[in-house]
């Protein structure tokens, strides 16, 4: 029953519409790379030409989507975008014709372009709808959205044979399929609309155009015409097929795990393989060249791998200053926590849950931790949410707490002191309670964190006591308990005694019964590393 409603709602024609307008433009750009094929494009030249996929997404993201991007990110998209252009100016540059050699058809290179346009456009809209629509999982998008192309799809094949310049493009035209057929009237000459040609209906073609008949063309040069004529005579086209379709699983993945923009830049290492190994074995197979003549240009060689490993080093670049922001963050908060307990003499929490908000109290300041070194002072390095009885009143206090320098941390520990009925000349214990969920993602920031505590302890003369407040080792106990649950199930499938059953419930009870602790106040809460 679940499967079944499932597939209905993955199949509802009203969802179905909704996606429409990225199937339309899914279906337009297959439809535009294709034809840069069948003019002529050679793979290489495909890949390289794409790349212009990714600064159309980028400014699009700004300009339609309103995200802002590190500047980091702005620098990969540049190396990429000139990169990918030396490269292709190195590809099509003739030593003694120039790029006129190149030039003489531009018609496939204005297809691949308008092609990788269309293709950002789409991913602009398809990252909409997959923001819109968070409350499916992936298939059930990938449903709608694959229904939708077929259509369209479907659509614009007609509307393509009206108007081909080629026997090939026009579904309803007897042609044959063979390249080994040797016989001129089984290839039928089809007069383009820029030469006098009328549209191509299937009921008033020209004369001339049919002359691929079953008495002449016999053997390898047998006549097809429809939708799937040839398929049975290639079988790489099946290959072809069963890659595109698990390209456009991956794809989706990581547009509704990364974005859009993280997927072009993965995207360049398809142009190392498709230079270094898939364009070399075309040659090979087709032509018979050797692989060392294919990868002849040392120059070439050398710029293809600017596009991949720029991509790859701005990436680590900002994994790497997020996470040094994120460090800096902790140790600032494990600070101000530390100085926080001696204030109000109990226990504070330090909460460390990537970004997930808690329930909202009204006794609560949210801060902004501004980057010291900066000469812009107003400039924002966290964000952090501060839960206290008296948070909203001494907000102000409290900032200047975060974001003063050291120097005059001290000043502000005891006016701060002062104000909360404390004492600053008595020593009370620091006690801090850090709490985090995913432990592998951020034991970079707890270790920093309890530095800080570690710190705002010294020469104090105060007790130092930092505990973990739990999250992570109920999280681990309830996975424990999901094991254990799903391990007697088995058994009783296997063994079909009953006692298993009631074991898989009593674990399943523990389990739902076992809840992470609410924190109580005071208590510190890290929400993003920069806004």
């Amino acid at each position: 029953q679940k499967s079944t409603k499932g597939l209905l709602q993955a199949w509802n024609l009203r969802k179905i519409v909704d996606y429409g307008s990225s199937s339309l433009l899914q279906a337009v750009t297959m439809c535009l790379g294709n034809m840069a094929y069948a003019f002529g494009l050679s793979p290489p030249m495909a890949a390289v030409l794409g790349k212009v996929y990714t600064p159309v997404l980028a400014v699009g993201e700004r300009v339609v989507l309103k995200k802002r991007r590190k500047g980091v990110e702005w620098i990969a998209v540049i190396i990429l975008t000139l990169g990918t252009f030396s490269f292709l100016y190195l590809q099509i540059y003739d030593f003694e014709e120039g790029l006129g050699k190149a030039m003489k058809n531009l018609f496939p290179l204005i297809l691949c372009i308008a092609s990788a346009c269309t293709s950002a456009f789409q991913a602009l809209v398809s990252q909409g709808i997959y923001e819109a629509n968070r409350d499916v999982d992936f298939y059930m998008n990938k449903v709608r959205f694959d229904a939708g192309s077929a259509a369209f799809t479907l659509l614009v094949v007609p509307l393509l044979s009206l108007t081909a310049s080629r026997a090939k493009d026009i579904v309803w035209l007897p042609r044959t399929v063979d390249a080994d057929c040797e016989v001129d009237h089984c290839w039928p000459k089809v007069t383009s609309l820029s030469n006098g040609g009328s549209l191509h209906f299937p009921w008033s073609m020209e004369s001339s155009m049919l002359t691929c008949t079953s008495d002449v063309c016999t053997g390898v040069c047998e006549c097809h015409s429809g939708l799937l004529a040839g398929w049975g005579l290639q079988p790489a086209l099946y290959g072809f097929l069963a890659i595109s379709v698990l390209y456009g699983i991956l794809v989706g993945i990581i547009y509704d795990k990364y974005g859009s923009l993280h997927r072009a830049k993965c995207d360049a290492f398809g142009l190392l393989l498709t230079y270094w190994i898939g364009n070399p074995l075309l040659n090979y197979l087709v032509k018979g060249e050797s692989f060392g003549s294919s990868l002849s240009d040392v120059c070439l060689n050398i710029v293809s791998f600017i596009v991949p490993l720029a991509a790859l080093a701005t990436d680590f670049g900002k994994i790497m200053t997020t996470k040094m922001l994120q460090k800096v963050c902790s140790y600032r908060l494990g600070l101000v926590a530390g100085l926080l307990s001696r204030i109000r003499g109990k226990e504070v929490a330090l909460l460390i849950t990537e970004h997930e908000e808690l329930d909202p109290s009204t006794s609560e300041a949210i801060i902004d931790l501004m980057d010291q070194r900066a000469v812009d002072m107003r400039k924002q390095g966290a964000r952090v949410r501060l839960v206290d009885e008296q948070a909203k009143s001494l907000r102000a206090k409290l900032t200047m707490l975060f974001n003063s320098l050291p120097s005059h941390q001290k000043h502000e520990y005891h006016q701060l002191s002062e104000q909360m009925d404390g004492d600053p000349g008595v020593t009370r214990p620091t006690k801090v309670a850090i709490g985090v969920k995913t432990w592998g993602h951020n034991h970079h920031m707890v270790s920093m964190a309890r530095h800080g505590v570690s710190a705002s302890a010294s020469g104090s003369g105060s007790l130092c006591q930092i505990r973990s407040l739990g999250f992570q080792e109920t999280k681990d106990c309830k996975d424990a308990l999901t094991k254990a649950a799903n391990c007697h199930e088995t058994l009783m499938k296997v063994s079909q005694d009953p006692s298993h059953q009631s074991h898989q419930l009593l674990l399943e009870e523990l389990r739902d019964n076992l809840v992470p602790p609410e924190p109580a106040p005071p208590f510190i809460q890290f929400l993003s590393e920069e806004h």
